[in-house]
């Protein structure tokens, strides 16, 4: 691994850490800290700090985008069973993920958006559908949610080479 790339995920962990310490410190009062408190903030950071690697404000990409997109992909879960609204959040992000891969010609962010997808929209369609169509409902959705953004990929990369 080269030193840029080992001070990259460094600093990234870092700066997660130090997310995660300003929020336990600023929630003060007695009794844990809600997952709210984490998921949105470290959400927006993934965001960001995908955004700087594609930017290649800081580099090197291959370490900075991956670290970013998990990080995005993953936060809205940490609250998503409290606060169902980040079941929507999880949904878009991974969406984005695997429209984002497409001009990019990312395999490995279709992946993540495509696993990220399924890791949402099925305990969503648990909790909403209830236990009898949950599981054939969520199934139902995450596959029409592919087709969608496969029709999606094919119009744009046939735009891209005219």
């Amino acid at each position: 691994m080269r030193r840029r790339a080992s001070q990259n995920a460094a600093l990234f962990a870092g700066l997660v850490i130090a997310i995660c310490g300003a929020i336990a410190t600023g929630a003060g009062g007695p009794g844990p800290v809600p997952a709210l408190a984490y998921a949105l903030p470290l959400w927006g950071f993934g965001l960001g700090w995908s955004w700087l690697g594609w930017r290649r404000y800081v580099e090197p990409i291959w370490v900075t985008m991956p670290c970013g997109v998990i990080l995005a992909l993953a936060a809205p879960g940490l609250a998503a069973g409290e606060h169902g609204w980040l079941y929507a959040i999880g949904i878009a992000t991974a969406a984005a993920a695997m429209a984002a891969s497409v001009p990019l010609r990312n395999a490995p962010l279709l992946a993540l958006g495509t696993l990220a997808m399924f890791g949402y929209v099925t305990p969503a369609a648990i909790r909403y559908f209830h236990q009898p169509l949950g599981v054939p409902a969520a199934l139902a959705v995450t596959g029409a949610l592919i087709l969608g953004l496969a029709v999606v990929s094919a119009r744009l990369m046939r735009s891209m080479q005219a």
